[in-house]
């Protein structure tokens, strides 16, 4: 045996039942209700733990129930992962294969893999029925994580005939405690005889190839690890709304802010989501279904803009439908009266103010503007954005010049949207980047409906990328 070894329990005559990782990588338990199956999935991951540094192993626990069976084992210095309560939302199951196949990836590219992971995932059948394209992650790991150095643990009450096709002839080791039945006993590890186990939890039997051994598992007690560095996290905690890290807005440049947490489960990160609004398009429409936080995204968009321009740089007209923009008026950066016609009006003369300037200036954008001296400006008002939240733009061609030419001219529109179909038709298809939050319609969404559908059960502030990423705004901080 050349290890890593797992203990599984004691056989006859007190001779420890151990799993050699190398030569039998996957496995599999099964067990009844009252089997000692959590015990068991416990034991395993402690003995490794009480044997070995996570610079040896490390493990990726999986409860897709969210029943606390991990709980002894979280503060693990071997623990890459804790991914619980699934099945309280869809999208995490998404974000489950992405992670895995992130990993596996990640391994691909390193000259050596380094420690060992066993993803260990217990209510597997429970899993693998909510979303079968688990099954094919679980097959991509068990065709080639072993020589990746990634393992397989799945843990069930029961697999229904056939659950696991495609995966079980990697599965090298069967565990069976107590079974329902004979024919599962007889499915999981060719023999009937699971089900006639004993009642006493822990007693079971282990095949491995063409042997079948008795074992009784031992109790997992306080888990015992060695000392070393922690494993490489590979799962972060999902996404919940949080004020934004003020030390980003060091990093901020011209009409570039960021505005959400986009989290990036392939490459096992989670990075600020930056609105630049520097070049083209230069327009900003956030779509989302009432309720989803556009104003919130609007008010953390315009006071992070106010806190890395001063006025001279950036202003703001808004126009508001109620008074959810009503903490940015104490802005210096904010202007007008929030008439409608009337502000249209006096952007759509700049426009025309700016666009004769440029001309005689040989100024082809704007942002030739914003790298001269204040006193080079070609008027006192520097970028200037009408946000409109909630309040209908009118359909006038005054409106349809500001979204094609202002922009190249510092002239934004940023405004809100409950559906596609209600954007604009000035913003519509190529004038402004979109921001999508939860929509009323899933298969409406960018990122295609099933993806949107999953998402509908969170909160304010979470969107999705056409890329099919998820974000979530970041609250809006004083601007005082």
């Amino acid at each position: 045996m050349t290890g890593p070894l797992v203990t599984v329990g004691t056989g006859p005559g007190g001779r420890p039942v151990v799993v050699d990782l190398d030569a039998t990588p996957h496995g599999v338990i099964v067990g009844a209700t009252g089997s000692g199956k959590t015990e068991l999935v416990r034991s395993m991951v402690s003995g490794l733990a009480a044997a070995y540094g996570p610079d040896t192993v490390t493990v990726a626990l999986t409860d897709y129930l969210g029943t606390a069976t991990y709980r002894p084992l979280e503060n693990l210095p071997h623990v890459a992962a804790v991914m619980t309560d699934l099945a309280e939302d869809l999208s995490l199951l998404d974000r489950f294969r992405h992670v895995l196949m992130g990993e596996l990836e990640r391994r691909r590219t390193l000259a050596a893999p380094g420690p060992r992971l066993l993803v260990v995932c217990d209510d597997v059948g429970e899993l693998l029925a909510a979303d079968p394209g688990v099954l094919e992650v679980f097959a991509r790991i068990g065709r080639a994580g072993h020589p990746l150095g990634v393992h397989l643990l799945l843990a069930a009450q029961r697999l229904e005939e056939g659950r696991l096709r495609g995966l079980d002839r990697h599965l090298s080791y069967r565990i069976a405690l107590r079974t329902f039945s004979r024919r599962e006993s007889t499915a999981l590890i060719g023999v009937p005889d699971a089900a006639e186990l004993p009642p006493e939890p822990g007693a079971g039997y282990l095949r491995r190839s063409c042997t079948i051994e008795p074992f009784r598992s031992v109790l997992a007690g306080a888990p015992a690890p060695r000392a070393g560095p922690p494993a490489r996290r590979i799962w972060l905690a999902p996404l919940t709304p949080s004020t934004m890290d003020s030390s980003l807005l060091t990093n901020a440049r011209p009409l570039r802010v960021p505005v959400a947490v986009l989290d990036r489960p392939f490459e096992h990160r989670q990075d600020p989501m930056w609105l630049d609004l520097s070049g083209p398009p230069g327009n900003l429409v956030v779509v989302g279904d009432t309720g989803s936080g556009k104003t919130t995204l609007l008010r953390t968009f315009v006071g992070a803009l106010a806190r890395t321009h001063p006025p001279r740089h950036v202003r703001f007209h808004l126009l508001d439908g109620g008074d959810g923009l009503s903490p940015l008026r104490h802005l210096p950066h904010v202007t007008g009266d929030g008439d409608a016609p009337g502000t249209i009006a006096h952007l759509h003369g700049l426009l025309y103010h700016r666009r004769d300037a440029f001309r005689r200036r040989g100024i082809a954008h704007y942002g030739q503007v914003r790298r001269r001296p204040d006193r080079d400006r070609t008027d006192e008002y520097g970028d200037v954005f009408l946000v409109v939240d909630g309040h209908p733009l009118p359909d006038d061609p005054m409106v349809a010049d500001l979204a094609r030419q202002g922009p190249p001219h510092g002239i934004h529109l940023v405004v809100t949207s409950p559906t596609y179909a209600e954007v604009p038709d000035a913003l519509q298809p190529f004038h402004a980047v979109v921001v999508e939050l939860r929509l009323r319609d899933p298969a409406t969404s960018r990122a295609g409906r099933r993806l949107a559908g999953r998402s509908r059960s969170h909160g304010p502030g979470r969107g999705l990328t056409p890329e099919g990423l998820h974000f979530q705004t970041t609250l809006p901080t004083s601007t005082r």
